[in-house]
């Protein structure tokens, strides 16, 4: 088996999904904690725009959490991105939403870590509008999409959530949306999901 070298740090919610994915398909990670506002030389090797995760293969570098994922569905079964048709572009279509409340969720996080005077609400606001809306999708495909399955799509769409309630639970993304509730309660006692959980202290 590839020797895998993953840089991450235990609070991003993209190196999150890519460890449940390698849980999940039972490779074995070796973790190295890489915070990256310090412009560590060994992120910049690995990965250019110096952003984890960042994952070492053998020399090869991957970057980008969907690209890491895709590539490490390559390694082992059980598969989490069908190969092909509809049901592969619903799982792609999924992960992309939740990928974009995972950045609006993060850079609602940078801006509100600016100086009080430096905010700028207008983005802030237009940020949550977004996640709110794409929640709201998530909910109407929640008992096609994510319930009962184990894809990248439904990973993402857990990681997602779950990222909201470590960093912005006011948002409660719970309410009113009950079958995205629901399937997320399901995905979230699996062991891959429990042993990922960001620190409480972070």
């Amino acid at each position: 088996m590839t020797g895998l070298t993953l840089l991450y740090t235990d609070t991003s919610p993209y190196a999150r999904k890519v460890r449940i994915v390698a849980l999940e398909k039972g490779l074995d990670l070796e973790l190295q904690a890489t915070p990256p506002l310090g412009d560590p030389s060994n992120l910049q090797q690995a990965n250019p725009l110096g952003k984890v995760p960042a994952l070492v293969a053998d020399g090869e570098t991957f970057y980008d959490s969907p690209v890491i994922c895709e590539y490490l569905d390559t390694l082992a079964s059980p598969h989490l991105i069908p190969a092909e048709g509809q049901s592969r572009f619903r799982v792609l279509r999924l992960q992309a939403l939740v990928d974009g409340v995972l950045d609006a969720a993060v850079a609602m996080r940078i801006e509100r870590m600016r100086e009080e005077s430096l905010h700028w609400d207008v983005w802030f606001d237009r940020y949550r509008r977004a996640i709110m809306r794409s929640l709201d999708e998530m909910d109407r495909r929640a008992s096609d999409e994510i319930a009962g399955r184990m894809d990248l799509g439904a990973i993402g769409a857990a990681v997602a959530t779950g990222y909201l309630d470590f960093r912005w639970p006011d948002i409660e993304w719970r309410r009113g949306r009950p079958a995205l509730s629901e399937a997320i309660d399901a995905l979230s006692v699996r062991d891959s999901f429990k042993a990922t959980l960001p620190p409480d202290n972070a």
